[in-house]
């Protein structure tokens, strides 16, 4: 016993007689017991006297007098879930408990005190809860006015005071009470619980005033009682462009049958030389709003609107603003909504053709008569056609392209433009803009992409002129405006709204930036024996090279370095693209004005479908909520 430390409780009798036994023969004895210590005694658990949930029935979900609904940080939340309560004041008594009583401890066979576990008390003390001990009983009391909530056995009582999330906004919840004798909040009651809540501005005196009337007489439109109000930030002016030229004129004008009409012949405005074209007037800051803390909350600033000066045009900085004017004389023109160039113009006087071989040229284009097939016109400004662009044909535009007729192809006629592009008619063709595309009669399977609205027919046409898209696929960014979509007699006709199809290319080149500049940061890395720029861990494996090394490795450091910045700046490249495009099409919609055919293929944003039955006079969009598309009546 001595060699394992046993000292306490040992049966000396029990050791004696056992040792006689053993002298008399050897057969072993077993479990006989030698030694025993004393167990702890469980002290006795604490025990109601009095409480005030006992006259309180549990309500049908089963949450015994469970206010925590006041925690939701939606105000429209609490109105759905509210229930009764029971209200109390400041130091009123909740519940009186005996107190529970501590354990006898005990010793085991080492001599070593064990711990009696102490007595469970009957409640724990929650938020805005005290006690008060007295001749061994705990009175559970109340430190605020509020609503008393027991969650198993924690007794708290939530404050009636809700607080928006940005600390702007504040209420007095006014539940309906269980209470048999309403327990009414006085004004200076109101005042410390708001004093409590950290709010110092914006109360509204009026309104508490009203409380103790409105608990009085409960009534559901007084659940949810306004008390302060912080001053909300103005936002700053956003940036805006001043033009001195007539920025909505367009080449040529559409007739009601959907040609284009080209007696106006000042397509784009003449200037002089510097002439003032447009001023750009900053964004202004905006003006902080007061919390309900009185801490000052930031306000935006205003949304800036970039212009860029392209050809021939230079900037000014004056006070707030800045000023273009014209580098030359020649034809001033808007690009989209985001350029502004002064271009000198190339006629031809009939056809492109083989007379006049491949157009490349700075400026615009005018063309009396057709793009001839296999022929190509590249133009920095816009391209005026006054016939047809035939099969094959090419045309590049730095702005806008204006074709009088129809732009007819095998699947081969090719029309890219940085602005719009209008036409009386598009047949098995591709189109990209960036702006609009408007066309005046119909589209038959072509693929037309542009980053604003597509049109047909114009807003002036005839009325028995169709403004169709039959087969093909046709993306247009913000939106498409037809008369009819589809047809009895064709398949296969797509139409797509609220996707950017540029800045999806763009994003594609970005994704692959930033997994290259990671891979070759990556083998750098691994080159120098490190797993990133750490700098103690850089300057502990500079300390051991030697020093014909050393210069090397701060060389490649200095490459990850390079690397892990040009990796930020792409990065915050595609955070701005995604953001562009969001708002852009944050209202992308399909408008048909007179019939939207079976089996036509819709996708807007992320939502698609193909329709199963005719629909007249709809306009489509998507629901961000549910992901799908909807469609109302014009």
């Amino acid at each position: 016993l001595h060699n394992k430390n046993i000292s306490y409780g040992i049966k000396e009798d029990v050791i004696k007689k056992l040792v006689i036994e053993l002298k008399k023969d050897y057969e072993p004895k077993q479990n006989i017991l030698i030694a025993e210590g004393v167990p702890p005694e469980k002290g006795k658990d604490g025990e109601e006297i009095y409480s005030i949930f006992k006259t309180i029935d549990k309500d049908e979900s089963g949450k015994e007098n469970d206010v925590s609904f006041i925690y939701y940080i939606n105000i429209e939340s609490i109105k759905k879930e509210y229930r009764p309560a029971i209200a109390v004041k400041p130091d009123e008594k909740i519940a009186t408990a005996t107190r529970s009583e501590k354990g006898k401890d005990g010793i085991d066979i080492f001599g070593n005190v064990v711990p009696a576990e102490k007595g469970k008390e009957k409640y724990i003390i929650g938020e805005n809860v005290y006690v008060d001990i007295e001749d061994n009983k705990v009175h559970f009391k109340s430190k605020i006015y509020g609503y008393v909530q027991l969650r198993g056995d924690e007794i708290s009582v939530v404050s009636p005071i809700w607080i928006s999330e940005d600390f702007m906004e504040a209420y007095f919840i006014n539940l309906p009470q269980k209470n048999p004798e309403k327990v009414f909040p006085y004004n200076g009651v109101i005042k410390d619980l708001i004093k409590m809540k950290g709010i110092e501005f914006g109360v509204m005196e009026n309104n508490l005033k009203k409380i103790p009337e409105m608990v009085k007489n409960w009534a559901e439109e007084n659940l949810i009682i306004p008390i302060a109000r912080g001053q909300e930030p103005v936002p700053g002016k956003d940036a805006r462009i001043e033009f001195f030229f007539n920025v909505e004129r367009k080449p040529g004008k559409i007739l009601p049958d959907g040609s284009i009409d080209f007696k106006e012949q000042e397509l784009i405005p003449v200037v002089k030389e510097n002439q003032l074209l447009a001023v750009k007037y900053f964004p202004e800051e905006g003006t902080p709003g007061i919390n309900l803390k009185g801490e000052e909350t930031p306000a935006e600033r205003g949304k800036d609107k970039n212009i860029t000066a392209q050809h021939n045009v230079r900037t000014v900085q004056g006070k707030n603003k800045l000023l273009y004017y014209s580098m030359i004389e020649g034809k001033v023109q808007l690009v989209g909504s985001s350029s502004l160039s002064v271009n000198k113009h190339y006629n031809v006087l009939g056809n492109v053709d083989y007379s006049t071989g491949n157009i490349y040229f700075n400026g615009d284009v005018n063309i009396k008569g057709s793009v001839l097939s296999g022929f190509k016109v590249k133009a920095e400004g816009s391209v005026t056609v006054k016939e047809t662009v035939n099969p094959g044909a090419e045309i590049i535009s730095g702005g806008d392209v204006i074709v009088g007729q129809g732009i007819v192809g095998r699947g081969d006629t090719k029309i890219v433009a940085k602005g719009t592009v209008k036409a009386k008619f598009l047949q098995n063709v591709n189109i990209e803009a960036e702006g609009d595309v408007i066309v005046g009669s119909y589209i038959i399977n072509s693929s037309v992409k542009c980053g604003g609205m597509l049109i047909t027919p114009p807003k002036d046409y005839m009325k028995d002129v169709k403004g169709s898209i039959t087969g093909g696929v046709v993306n247009a960014v913000i939106g498409i405006k037809a008369r009819n979509i589809g047809s009895d007699f064709t398949k296969g006709t797509k139409v797509i709204v609220g996707n950017d199809w540029k800045v999806e290319k763009k994003l594609e080149k970005v994704e692959k930036a930033i997994e290259y500049l990671e891979l070759n940061k990556k083998k750098l890395l691994r080159t120098v024996r490190i797993s990133e720029l750490d700098p103690r861990k850089i300057k502990e494996v500079f300390n051991k090279l030697p020093k014909k090394k050393q210069l090397e490795f701060l060389s490649a450091i200095e490459k990850i370095r390079e690397l892990d910045r040009m990796e930020k700046e792409v990065e915050n490249k595609k955070s701005e693209l995604l953001k562009e495009t969001k708002e852009r099409i944050e209202h992308a919609n399909i408008s048909v004005l007179e019939k939207l055919y079976p089996n036509v293929y819709i996708q807007i944003g992320e939502s698609k479908l193909i329709t199963e039955h005719p629909l007249e006079r709809v306009r489509l969009f998507e629901d961000k909520n549910k992901k799908e598309i909807i469609w109302k009546k014009l």
